[in-house]
């Protein structure tokens, strides 16, 4: 078999005659391949394995209508007054401790699970809605719904400030905040159950997927170039500016409380002409709809002054990267609070801050059995518009998560769309502008720096989402956590 040389090293794809196999099966041929670097090959034979808990067949969460049955909620809430179910709670509460194997005081939701699914125990139906309430906890913060006046803000500083928004990528981001995403929250956890913590992408029967930086950027509009988010305010002009929007959010309280509302943050700043108006309405776009956080749904957080003002300078902020590396620590975070922690036995709420409707919207665009009929997208309105407000009657929906790879579209974002234009880089033409750079960066492997993580990218483990051959991926080795080496 003939081998090509190796590309240089600061080459993305790797191109080598390989024996390959088609996604759907089938035999095996021997073709000149294209592979996103590491692979096995180009890392000296190293390969980055899964962990042996990722590959397990077994779903919990297999059938959305089971998970959203009429009545669990109250049936499961009302006192237990008769001796029957007294007495079946008795042993559900042995159960809880039998579950755990002695490894700790009580089942976490894998030992319970363990333990009662399909095992044919008579009380599996009761342990399952048990763990069901547990799921219901879920409080996704950061899956924001825009009110009519924000939809007037953005309405208004568009017709001022749209030039700008376009040279710094934001404005398509900004006009997607004026749509809402209904949540499905039994799907959203259905694809978190197949979340990895090791390799931050999702382990399916037939294969691994992920969100990457394409998603982000064509879904939701994020840009992917630029500075990181973590760039200071180097003049004293700036910081400033910053004294001012941090003296505004006192000021717009108007002593009902410490800091302001975003309701207080519109009154104060909204239409009045002053002078850091465009400021204070990026600062409550990135606050509220962008980077939320547990102080930001009560208060305009100042985390996002610095961005809002190198933004509003015309400077451009890599805000798709920090966006998927607050989603990637959220599904980690979830995965193991919901399916490896004891929160089951718990009354705690969890709660999301990173914004999950992209999730949702990820598995939609994906899952063909998995979604309802999209909207028709308006000519020039965000692609996202294709799922405003779109409501799902779970029972209707199926789950395809755990059958043949043949239901995933691996390349939703190549189809044409009436209404939508197809991103440059989609085509033919490889003229190097913009958008290829762009799409460059989706298929690097790289370090994702966010304001509150740093996360691992790994897109050599999902070729087949950027319409490359998938390969053996390899070890990519990580920083040291400084943000400055990521």
């Amino acid at each position: 078999m003939e081998i090509h040389s190796p590309p240089p090293p600061d080459t993305i794809v790797e191109e080598r005659e390989e024996h390959m196999v088609s996604p759907n099966g089938g035999h095996i041929t021997i073709r000149k391949a294209h592979f996103l670097k590491p692979t096995d090959t180009s890392s000296n034979g190293k390969v980055s394995e899964l962990p042996q808990h990722c590959l397990s067949p077994k779903p919990f969460i297999y059938d959305l209508k089971d998970l959203s049955e009429k009545g669990v909620v109250q049936r499961l809430e009302t006192p237990l007054k008769t001796k029957q179910p007294v007495e079946v709670e008795e042993k559900l509460i042995k159960g809880r401790k039998e579950a755990a194997r002695g490894r700790c005081m009580f089942a976490s939701p894998k030992d319970w699970m363990d333990y009662f699914m399909g095992t044919g125990h008579k009380l599996e139906h009761e342990a399952f809605l048990s763990l069901w309430t547990c799921l219901k906890k879920v409080l996704f913060k950061g899956w924001k719904r825009p009110t009519q006046k924000w939809k007037t803000w953005v309405h208004n500083m568009h017709d001022k400030y749209q030039a700008l928004w376009e040279q710094v990528g934001i404005c398509e981001a900004i006009l997607s905040s004026r749509y809402h995403i209904k949540q499905h929250k039994e799907l959203v956890l259905g694809i978190v159950e197949k979340w990895c913590l090791k390799t931050n992408t999702f382990v399916f029967p037939w294969g691994e997927a992920t969100i990457t930086l394409e998603d982000v950027m064509v879904c939701w509009d994020f840009s992917v170039l630029g500075e990181s988010v973590l760039i200071p305010l180097k003049t004293k002009q700036l910081v400033e500016v910053e004294g001012k929007l941090i003296k505004g959010r006192k000021e717009a309280a108007r002593g009902r409380c410490k800091f302001a509302s975003p309701k207080d943050w519109m009154d104060y700043f909204m239409g009045t002409g002053h002078e850091l108006e465009h400021e204070a309405f990026l600062s409550l776009w990135l606050s509220n709809f962008v980077f939320v956080t547990s102080t930001s749904i009560h208060y305009v957080g100042k985390h996002v002054f610095p961005i809002a003002i190198h933004l509003a300078r015309g400077n451009r902020v890599t805000l798709a990267t920090a966006v998927l590396s607050r989603i990637y620590k959220d599904l980690s975070w979830l995965k193991d609070r919901i399916f490896y922690s004891v929160v089951v036995q718990t009354n705690e709420l969890v709660n999301v801050y990173a914004p999950f409707q992209l999730v949702l919207v990820w598995a939609w665009e994906r899952f063909l059995g998995s979604r309802p009929m999209p909207n028709s997208i308006s000519h020039g309105e965000p692609r996202i518009t294709k799922w405003h407000r779109l409501k799902v009657n779970v029972s209707d929906i199926k789950l395809p998560i755990n059958s043949t790879g043949k239901s995933f579209q691996w390349r939703p974002y190549a189809i044409a769309i009436n209404g939508w234009s197809v991103p440059k880089f989609y085509g033919d033409d490889t003229h190097l502008n913009e958008d290829i750079h762009s799409f460059a960066r989706c298929l690097r492997v790289n370090e994702l720096v966010g304001l509150e993580s740093i996360e691992q990218y790994l897109p050599q483990r999902v070729s087949m989402q950027f319409e490359m051959d998938q390969d053996l991926p390899g070890c990519f080795a990580r920083c040291t956590g400084n943000p400055d080496i990521a």
